[in-house]
């Protein structure tokens, strides 16, 4: 690491100095530097290195067995892991025999390939070692980042295409509830046409029967869940037990209903189970016991554990609770939980033989 004068800067991962020299290094395990007269060396994380002498000539060699070299002119050759070779003139232009046979031509001008933003490509750009590395990898770049730049304008217009459309059906949906509400307003002293019956409802989830009577207008919408989905009984969760508007239970599909009345939807949801004492009472009681307290109280997923910790036995006893957890938590007095909630008491056992 450079000394900490005036002359040298921090530029994140690399040191410069003033005359030229820096040095780099990344957490990864890779580092690099490069020396007043041009000389420098590349190591990578991945096992990939390269050397450059004060003349430009450099050499590459990759993690995957690949390997390059390059001339003080920039002419040099490449040779991948794959079996495909190539290799590229003084003025830039080269070729590239792929391993599937084919053949690639083009000309590389340095400057296309923008490596500042990335450690390792800067570290080995600077040493000058893969400057036919980067021959090699323009062609795949190239299509790689038209094929992101499509991709991204063909997602952009989709989602565009998307919100235009949800917001269409949404002045749509809006506009309809409008007129119904005009004619009901006008012509049938505030009621409006409701193209369900109650029946088409009850045993449908829920949010199915709210977005319809939503969509057609109702405003005053009350949610009331019956917490009795259990075991024991044959109740669906979020199914819909009864709809009542105003003071009406039972409808038929094309009723003229007011559409300012309070909807109120009855539904099912899973029973809940309020535990009268906390976890720390529980603390050195048998696990047995403590289990069929919890049964009694309704809960259904009830898991052993034990811990196979004794030895003798004289500070804890067999069969002792060591804690209870509901949900992987410590639970208090008086909390509520669902009655299929996941309950695990870990109790003193001995060891296995």
């Amino acid at each position: 690491m450079l000394s900490d004068d005036e002359s040298s800067k921090n530029i994140g991962w690399k040191f410069i100095s003033a005359n030229g020299s820096w040095s780099y290094s990344d957490p990864d395990g890779s580092y690099g530097y490069v020396n007043e007269d041009g000389s420098g060396y590349y190591s990578g994380a991945d096992g990939s290195y390269g050397s450059r002498d004060a003349d430009g000539n450099g050499y590459f060699s990759g993690a995957d067995g690949s390997y390059g070299n390059r001339n003080s002119d920039g002419s040099g050759y490449y040779n991948g892991a794959d079996g495909s070779w190539g290799s590229i003139d003084s003025n830039g232009y080269g070729f590239l025999n792929n391993a599937d046979g084919s053949t690639d031509y083009s000309s590389l001008d340095n400057s296309n390939i923008d490596s500042s933003n990335d450690a390792q490509a800067s570290a080995i750009g600077a040493l000058g070692a893969a400057a036919v590395m980067g021959f090699m990898a323009y062609h795949e770049w190239k299509s790689k980042k038209e094929q992101e730049e499509k991709e991204e304008a063909e997602r952009i217009e989709a989602e565009q295409i998307r919100l235009r459309q949800e917001k269409a059906e949404k002045r749509r949906q809006e506009n309809a509830i409008r007129k119904k509400k005009f004619k009901a307003m006008l012509l049938d002293k505030g009621k409006v046409q409701f193209d369900y019956g109650s029946d088409d409802l009850i045993g449908e989830n829920y949010q199915y029967a709210l977005d319809i009577f939503k969509e057609n207008g109702f405003k005053k919408i009350k949610l009331n869940p019956i917490k009795d989905v259990y075991i024991t009984n044959e109740q669906k969760v979020n199914k819909v037990e009864k709809i009542s508007i105003g003071n009406i239970s039972q409808f038929q599909k094309g009723d003229m209903i007011p559409y300012f009345n309070e909807v109120i939807i009855t539904y099912h949801v899973k029973r809940e189970i309020q535990i009268p004492f906390s976890a720390d009472k529980c603390k050195r009681e048998n696990y047995i016991e403590v289990e069929n307290e919890l049964k009694q109280l309704g809960f259904t997923e009830i898991y052993e554990c034990p811990l196979f910790d004794l030895v003798t036995g004289w500070i804890n006893k067999d069969g002792s609770v060591d804690k209870v957890l509901i949900g992987g938590e410590k639970f208090r007095k008086n909390s509520v939980y669902l009655y299929d909630r996941r309950i695990e008491i870990y109790y003193h056992s001995y060891k296995r033989n």
